[in-house]
Formats: structure tokens, C-alpha cells, sequence
């Protein structure tokens, strides 16, 4: 079995998933190395998900690594905690679902400060609980995640990644809807 396929297989049925709480705080269960986080989601709205794998009745539709290079310090729990409980700034996940959230949690993309940095402001809590909720994370340890992640994404179909996912059909509305 290639490495792409034995990380497939362990993101879609081996691996444990756990919630945002797990994740998140000094305690996180994810370890401080290099790996391929797979996000799962229940109650994602408008997101087209056929041929996506389910586990526990929720469907993954995002697929990370980290670090994204060699030269990187970035660790599965960096990443991972980022995209649960950062900014929209720091995490194309969370720009993803505040995207497709927005009207539901009543929440905007503005800029912040002079930087011109965008974030969902007080709404990046509102998105924080709504993954809290609906939100779940697995990965596999890979010492160079950067050698698969095309591999795995081209395997899995992610649909709220835009790189890597050349035959990715909702790419263009969902570019739209975080513009």
C-alpha cells in the first residue's frame, strides 16, 4: 500500500475523531508532529458532498497538512487548534465556513486594523461554537505530509479544498462566496 493510501485508509477508518474541545485548549489530544488532518462535518449547509467519506454520520469535506514545508515548525497541533479556534485570518478552513455560514450565523468577512487582515470579528466565536457542534478532526502522522497531500486530496475529493483539487466542481462557488 502507497503512503497516500495508508493515510487514506487510516483518516476514513481507523483513526480516532474528536471534537473541538478536545482539540483546542493546552490539553489538545492532537500531537506536536508533522502529519494530514482530515475535518469532518454534520449539518454543513450547501456543501455537495456525494462520493465523500462518512464516518459517525458526519462527512469529510477538508483535508490539511502540517507543516506545508520543510523549513516549517508548524505541527498537527498548531494547525489543528488553529482551524478550531482561530481566525478566518490564519485558517482557509475557518474563511471557508464562515463563507457558506455567514447568513445563518449572522457573522461578515471585514478587514482588521491597518494591516488589512480580514477576520468574521466577534463572529469567529460564533463560528468557534457552530464547529464545537458540528465539527470533528482526525489525522496520521507523516514525517513529509507535503510528499502526499496532492495524492490524498486527489484520492478524496475534499470539497472545501480548492488546492490540489483540480476536478473540484464547487471550487468556483465556494471562491465566490469568500470573496
Amino acid at each position: 500500500m502507497s503512503d497516500a493510501a495508508a493515510i487514506v485508509d487510516q483518516l476514513t477508518n481507523s483513526a480516532t475523531l474528536l471534537g473541538v474541545a478536545e482539540v483546542s485548549g493546552r490539553d489538545s489530544a492532537v500531537p506536536k508532529v508533522r502529519g494530514i488532518y482530515a475535518w469532518y462535518f454534520g449539518n454543513l449547509p450547501a456543501v455537495p458532498s456525494d462520493g465523500c467519506p462518512m464516518r459517525d454520520g458526519m462527512t469529510l469535506l477538508y483535508v490539511g497538512i502540517a507543516p506545508s514545508r520543510a523549513t516549517s515548525r508548524k505541527t498537527l497541533r498548531s494547525r489543528v487548534r488553529n482551524h478550531a479556534s482561530g481566525s478566518a485570518n490564519g485558517s482557509t478552513l475557518r474563511r471557508s465556513l464562515g463563507a457558506l455560514l455567514a447568513s445563518q450565523l449572522g457573522i461578515e468577512l471585514r478587514p482588521v486594523g491597518i494591516s488589512g487582515k480580514t477576520n468574521y470579528g466577534e463572529g469567529e466565536e460564533a463560528l468557534s461554537d457552530w464547529m464545537r457542534l458540528n465539527a470533528r478532526v482526525t489525522w496520521a502522522e507523516h514525517a513529509e505530509p507535503w510528499v502526499v497531500e496532492r495524492k490524498v486530496i486527489e484520492i478524496l475529493k475534499p470539497p472545501l479544498n480548492l488546492a490540489d483539487h483540480p476536478s473540484n466542481a464547487f471550487a468556483a462557488e465556494l471562491k465566490r462566496l469568500r470573496a
